[in-house]
């Protein structure tokens, strides 16, 4: 089965700036795809216009079988929550525990009352812990995010994707920091 398909993709800013030019791949369930390139070649872009931060000039995104190119309100809500994404800085949330980072992964999905209260329910939280587990930073777990190493913040952000969806990972600059110790099963 094709999870994610980019079919012939532009994106031209504003400014006249070319950062796509013609992309096109193919994603198989079950595949791991690495994009590299030089600095300013348009890695980051073509992230954002997957997950549809930045609408592309031209051509077609589908994910799992559906045409997501221009999806809107709802509709695109839904489609993001099913695809994690990594950023390059660390969007955590300093001020909060390592667990609340990751189960924020899933506020898309959890009601406003609950995720305002952070009244997490335990299947949950046991949810945010086996993915800490996995990481190896499960004794960080009750520990501000601003207490953390910047290996250990890569790290908690990939767990906060991971905790969000199964469908599709989109992490940006995050092959140094996972290193042996903290490889994904």
């Amino acid at each position: 089965m094709t999870i994610l398909k980019v079919d012939n993709i532009h994106k031209i800013y504003p400014s006249g700036t070319h950062a796509l030019k013609g992309v096109s791949f193919e994603v198989k369930e079950g595949e791991f795809l690495v994009i590299i390139g030089l600095s300013g070649s348009g890695k980051s872009t073509l992230l954002r216009c997957i997950n549809r931060l930045h609408e592309p000039t031209s051509g077609e995104i589908t994910f799992l079988d559906k045409d997501i190119t221009h999806v809107k309100g709802k509709e695109l809500r839904g489609i993001k929550q099913q695809i994690g994404m990594v950023f390059q800085q660390f969007n955590l949330i300093k001020r909060r525990n390592v667990i609340t980072n990751v189960i924020t992964g899933r506020l898309g999905k959890l009601g406003t009352f609950q995720s305002i209260t952070e009244n997490f329910s335990p299947e949950l939280i046991e949810e945010a812990m086996n993915a800490l587990r996995i990481v190896g930073i499960e004794e960080k777990a009750y520990k501000r995010a601003d207490s953390l190493s910047g290996d250990n913040n890569s790290v908690l952000q990939l767990q906060e994707a991971l905790c969000k969806t199964q469908s599709c990972y989109l992490p940006m600059n995050l092959l140094h920091h996972l290193i042996p110790q903290h490889q994904i099963r």
